[in-house]
C-alpha cells in the first residue's frame, strides 16, 4: 500500500490496486464495493498502525544485531586467547540494513573434488560472515541445496585459518555414514570419526581422545546417552543436522545439546518453519539464547491488537461493510506477519529455494484416487459409528480372515470342518462361516480381540485405508499372499495397474515407495516379492526385489540397503518408512516416489520426495500420492494444502484468533486437537454407504471392485509418460476420462511460503 495520509481516496479503489494482481482468497470485488461505505478514517488510521508495524520491526532487528555483536566483543575481550579472524569488512553492517552478504572468499583449497556453486558460494560466506560477527545462524536451504557441502566448506576455511576445532555434527543416525563419506571425499584434510556404535566401542573411541579429530559426527541418540562425556569437550563448532528436531524447547535433546560447551551453533533444516511461532522461537533461542531469551517478549513483536480493535470500532446497523472491513484488517494483519518476521530474522536465517538457484531436471505429481473396497468400506463404517458394537462386528463377520491370518494352522480344515468353499479360479473363499460354526476357536480369538484397544480412531482408519489386514494384525509371516490381498485392499489396485506399466516402459526403473506404517511396508514387500503372477501373465514383471529401511532398521542395515538400491540393478524398489528415511539420505538412482500415504505434516512428505528431486538428479521425475476417497485420508490431504497456503505467514488458520494468536501451547485450549480429530473423522459419514462382507458373493460386484480402482489406458498413458510436455504448468486433464487421477498445481505442492527465497 502507498502512503495514504492525507489523500481522499475510495477504498474500493485502493482495495483494487492491491489485490487485483494478486486474487485474494475470500475477498473480491463485492466486498470492496461494501468496505467503500465504510468510515475513510479508519482506513488512515489501519495505514499508520502498518507503518508503525514495519518500522518497530525495524528497530527490532538492529537492536538484535547489535546486542549480538557487542556480546561477542565482550566475549573477545575475555578471552585473550582467541584470535577473531581478520574481516575484510563489517559484515553486521551489511545486516543491520538487509544487504546482500558480499561473496568475499572463494572456494577453499582444502575442499576437492567438487566444485561450489554460485548460491553454495554464497552460503558458505555467510556462514563465514556469521562466525566472524559471533552470530549463531539457521542455513534453511531447500532440501537438495547442498547444505552438507557448505556446512563443510565452512570447515575447511576455518581449518585454513588455524582453526582445528574440535567441530561436532549432531544428525539422524541415518545420515552419520553420509556425513563422514562427504567429509572423506571432500575434505581429505579433515580428520573425523564417526561416534556411533555400541557402548565398547565408543568407548575405545573415548580412549583415543576425541578431541585429536577435527570433526566428530554422532546421532542425535548417542549425544544423549553419552552427553556426559561430551559435556567436557570444548567444541568450536556444533552442527546439528535437521534441526527442527529442535523445535520444542522443552526436550531432553534442545536441552543436552544447548549445555554442551560451544563457541558457535548452526542449525541445518530445510524446514524451519512447521507450525507456529513457538517452534519458531524454539530454534531461535538455540542459537541465540542471550538475544531470544523470553517467549513473551518475541510474542510482542507481533502484537496486532490494535488492528483488533480497529476491526471492532463500527456501526453496528453497518453490518456488511464492518465484515468486509474485517477481512481487509485481518489480510493486513498477516502481511504484517510476514514483513516483521522478514525484517527480524534476516540476520540470522538464509534460505533460496531450488526453483530460484538451480537448474534440476523438471518434476511432476500426481494423486492417484482409488475407493474403499467393500471390506474397507464395512470395517470403515463401523468404525466411525460409535453406536455399532465394533468388536462384534469383527467376531461376528471377519472372524474367517482372522482366522486365515494368524491361525495358518487351521486352514487344514478349509474345505470340511470351516465349510468353505473354494473358487479355484480367483483362489478365494466366498462363504464366509458364522461364529457359531467355529465354536471350538472362538472364546480364544474373542480374548485377543478384547484387547484390540480402539482409543486411535484416526491412526485406524489411516491404516485401513492402507489396508483391512491392518485389524488382523499380526498375520503370520509364513502365510502365502492370495490375490485377495489386492481384491480388499483398494490402493493395491491401484498399485497392481501402475507398477506393472512403470517397470515394462522402463526395465532399469528405479522406485521409492513410502509409507507411515511399517506394518504397510511390510505388506507391500510381501505383494513386490510374493506377488501371484496369474493376472498378469508370463509377462509379468513380479516378483520384484526389494530394499527396506524401517525405524528399527539399524545404521548397518540402512547403509547397505542403500549400497544394494543404488548399485544393484535388480533391486527395483525401495520400501521405507516415511519418517525414519525421509532425512539426509540421497537416493538420485531413482526418479519415481510413491507416497502411499501422506503424513499430517506436509514437510515430512517434502523431505521424502527430495530424497530423488535433489542436486545430482539427471532425470525428470514423477510424484505418485495415494489416496483413497471419501476417508480421513482426503480430508487429511486437504488440510495439508491449506497448511501449505498458510506457510508462509507461520500460522493456521485456526490460530489466528485475536490476542489468543500468540498465547504459548501451554495456555491454550487442549480441545483443539480432539477438534480437529472430530473434524476429519466427520469428514467420510456424509459419503459413504454401509457394505457388508455378504456383497463379496456378487461376482460382478466383486469384478467392478477390482476394475473401479485399476487406472485405464489414457491414465497410465498419462502419468507414466517422460513426455516433456508433460511437466509443462496449468495443463487440464480430461475429469471424465481420468477421473482416478489429479495433476497437482504448484500451489498444491509448494503453497506460498512466506519465508522463501533471499537472505532470512
Amino acid at each position: 500500500m502507498e502512503d495514504i495520509e492525507g489523500e481522499d481516496i475510495s477504498l474500493a479503489s485502493l482495495l483494487s490496486k492491491e489485490y487485483s494482481d494478486n486474487k485474494t482468497e475470500g475477498y473480491s470485488e463485492s466486498s470492496a464495493s461494501k468496505v467503500e461505505k465504510f468510515d475513510k478514517s479508519k482506513l488512515k488510521k489501519l495505514q499508520v498502525l502498518i507503518d508503525q508495524s514495519k518500522a518497530f520491526s525495524q528497530i527490532i532487528s538492529s537492536s538484535l544485531v547489535q546486542q549480538t555483536a557487542g556480546k561477542n566483543a565482550d566475549d573477545n575481550d575475555d578471552d585473550d586467547t582467541k584470535e577473531p579472524l581478520k574481516k575484510k569488512q563489517k559484515t553486521t553492517d551489511n545486516l543491520e540494513t538487509n544487504t546482500k552478504v558480499l561473496d568475499t572468499y572463494g572456494q577453499p583449497k582444502s575442499l576437492v573434488g567438487v566444485t561450489l556453486k554460485e548460491h553454495q558460494i554464497h552460503g558458505m560466506n555467510w556462514l563465514i560472515s556469521m562466525y566472524e560477527n559471533g552470530l549463531n545462524g539457521i542455513l534453511a536451504d531447500e532440501m537438495g541445496l547442498g547444505k552438507t557441502v557448505q556446512t563443510i566448506s565452512l570447515l575447511c576455511f576455518l581449518l585454513e585459518q588455524g582453526i582445528q576445532g574440535p567441530f561436532l555434527i549432531v544428525s539422524p543416525l541415518s545420515v552419520v555414514s553420509n556425513w563422514c563419506s562427504e567429509l572423506s571425499s571432500f575434505a581429505p584434510k579433515l580428520s573425523y570419526v564417526s561416534y556411533v556404535g555400541s557402548k565398547d566401542h565408543r568407548q575405545k573411541l573415548r580412549r583415543k581422545s576425541l578431541r585429536k579429530f577435527n570433526v566428530v559426527v554422532t546421532s542425535y541418540e548417542i549425544s544423549l546417552i553419552d552427553f556426559p562425556y561430551l559435556k567436557n569437550i570444548s567444541w568450536s563448532y556444533l552442527v546439528v543436522d535437521e534441526g527442527h528436531r529442535l523445535k520444542n524447547a522443552n526436550c531432553m535433546l534442545f536441552s543436552k545439546l544447548k549445555s554442551l560447551n560451544v563457541s558457535n551453533r548452526l542449525l541445518l533444516t530445510g524446514t524451519p518453519l512447521q507450525n507456529n511461532l513457538a517452534e519458531l522461537w524454539s530454534l531461535l533461542n538455540f542459537i541465540l539464547p542471550d538475544v531470544f531469551h523470553d517467549f513473551a517478549t518475541f510474542q510482542s513483536y507481533f502484537n496486532f491488537s490494535e488492528f483488533e480493535n480497529l476491526a471492532n470500532e463500527t456501526n453496528p446497523s453497518d453490518r456488511e461493510s464492518k465484515e468486509a472491513f474485517s477481512s481487509l484488517v485481518s489480510m493486513e494483519i498477516r502481511k504484517a506477519l510476514v514483513d516483521n518476521l522478514h525484517t527480524i530474522l534476516k540476520p540470522f536465517i538464509l534460505r533460496r529455494l531450488k526453483k530460484d538457484v538451480l537448474r534440476l531436471p523438471p518434476k511432476r505429481e500426481y494423486i492417484i484416487y482409488s475407493s474403499l473396497s467393500p471390506l474397507q468400506s464395512t470395517l470403515y463404517s463401523q468404525l466411525l459409528d460409535s453406536q455399532v458394537n465394533f468388536r462384534g462386528i469383527l467376531l461376528e463377520t471377519f472372524f474367517p480372515l482372522y482366522i486365515k491370518y494368524n491361525f495358518p494352522k487351521l486352514l487344514k480344515y478349509a474345505d470340511s470342518y470351516l465349510g468353505y468353499r473354494k473358487d479355484e479360479k480367483t483362489d478365494f473363499y466366498w462363504d464366509a462361516p458364522t461364529a457359531a460354526s467355529l465354536s471350538e476357536h472362538y472364546d480364544f480369538v474373542q480374548s485377543q480381540l478384547r484387547v484390540k484397544r480402539i482409543s486411535n480412531p484416526l491412526m485406524q482408519l489411516r491404516q485401513l485405508c492402507d489396508s483391512p489386514y491392518h485389524y488382523f494384525f499380526p498375520w503370520n509371516d509364513d502365510t502365502k499372499l492370495n490375490y485377495d490381498l489386492i481384491l480388499n485392499t483398494s490402493k493395491l489396485q491401484s498399485l497392481d495397474s501402475l507398477i506393472p506399466r512403470l517397470l515394462k516402459d522402463n526395465p532399469n526403473q528405479k522406485i521409492l515407495l513410502f509409507s507411515q506404517f511399517k506394518s504397510t511396508i511390510d505388506l507391500l514387500r510381501a505383494y513386490f516379492e510374493e506377488h501371484p503372477n496369474s493376472k498378469h501373465g508370463k509377462s509379468s514383471v513380479f516378483p520384484v526385489k526389494t530394499c527396506t529401511i524401517t525405524g528399527s532398521s539399524s545404521k548397518l542395515e540402512r547403509d547397505e540397503a542403500v549400497e544394494t538400491f543404488t548399485n544393484d540393478p535388480e533391486h527395483k524398489v525401495f520400501l521405507l518408512s516415511t519418517r525414519a528415511a525421509n532425512l539426509g539420505l540421497n537416493l538420485t538412482a531413482a526418479t519415481t516416489v510413491i507416497l502411499y500415504d501422506s503424513d499430517l505434516n506436509p514437510m515430512v512428505d517434502i523431505q521424502a520426495i527430495a530424497r530423488v528431486h535433489r542436486i545430482g538428479q539427471k532425470n525428470p521425475c514423477i510424484v505418485y500420492r495415494l489416496a483413497t476417497r471419501a476417508t480421513v485420508e482426503e480430508a487429511i490431504w486437504e488440510r495439508v494444502i491449506k497448511k501449505r497456503v498458510l506457510e508462509g505467514i507461520v500460522i493456521e488458520t485456526g490460530e489466528f484468533n485475536g490476542s489468543d494468536a500468540w498465547k504459548t501451547h501451554s495456555n491454550k485450549k487442549t480441545p483443539r486437537k480432539e477438534s480437529v480429530l472430530s473434524s476429519l473423522l466427520n469428514f467420510y459419514s456424509s459419503k459413504t454407504s454401509n457394505s457388508t462382507l455378504n456383497n463379496f458373493k456378487d461376482p460382478k460386484l466383486r469384478d467392478s471392485c477390482l476394475e473401479s480402482n485399476e487406472l485405464n489406458e489414457e491414465e497410465l498413458n498419462e502419468i507414466t509418460s517422460h513426455d516433456l510436455e508433460k511437466y509443462k504448468d496449468n495443463r487440464v486433464l480430461d475429469e471424465v476420462n481420468m477421473h482416478h487421477i489429479k495433476l497437482l498445481s504448484e500451489t498444491d505442492i509448494t503453497g506460498q511460503n512466506g519465508l522463501d527465497g533471499g537472505i532470512m
